[in-house]
């Protein structure tokens, strides 16, 4: 899928940094970022991030990575009211290859996010199952979006080993989680002819208990 910098271990500006190195056409990728940024602000206004020793790529980067925080932690909220204010990573994904079969990368991170916040290791392949069809479902011809995807979010959830019984109740633990990308071209093209691409990404993420009642 691609190589991820995330702020599970980097710092903002060294995420900023590695990102804008990757770019061999700044006004390309800034067009694609600004196009991110657009679509994945968020309706309420949250303070964005500064970054140090700023030019316009690394602003661009930025705002993207900004925007698609901000809109994964507003959607997080929006979607599961009654759950906990979600644990957050972001971060580029660089030489991203759009294959929806390989999530293994994808599936490492999610692992790395939940490691660090002590949540269930075990749900991340099958949340970076559900995450990578829809990353791929928002492909576009390039007529439409330039870079071939359009930013998007999207939200899910998956139910832990945690179980309580008390009859007639029953409670279950669940791990709700919300993603929000965009996907960017970083200049040149590949061999097969494809462009080359990276992503900016913010996976949030929470635990919760769901009561159900058997009659």
């Amino acid at each position: 899928m691609g190589q991820f910098i995330s702020s599970i271990n980097l710092a903002y500006d060294q995420i900023v940094a590695l990102a804008a190195a990757a770019v061999t056409d700044a006004p390309t990728a800034i067009n694609n970022l600004e196009l991110i940024t657009t679509a994945l602000t968020p309706r309420t206004p949250i303070e964005s991030n500064p970054v140090a020793e700023s030019t316009p790529l690394n602003n661009a980067i930025s705002d993207a990575l900004t925007a698609a925080s901000n809109e994964s932690v507003y959607l997080f909220n929006a979607t599961f009211p009654s759950v906990n204010m979600p644990d957050t990573c972001f971060g580029v994904v660089l030489n991203y290859d759009p294959n929806p079969n390989d999530y293994q990368s994808l599936t490492k991170q999610i692992e790395e996010c939940f490691l660090s916040w002590g949540m269930p290791v075990s749900l991340a392949g099958a949340i970076a199952g559900q995450i990578q069809p829809q990353v791929m479902a928002s492909r576009l011809p390039i007529q439409v979006m330039p870079c071939g995807f359009t930013p998007s979010a999207t939200y899910g959830r998956a139910a832990t080993n945690n179980v309580v019984i008390n009859d007639p109740v029953i409670t279950v633990e669940y791990l709700f989680w919300v993603v929000a990308f965009g996907v960017y071209q970083t200049g040149g093209t590949n061999t097969d002819g494809t462009n080359n691409l990276a992503a900016v990404y913010s996976f949030s993420a929470a635990t919760g208990m769901l009561k159900g009642v058997v009659l």
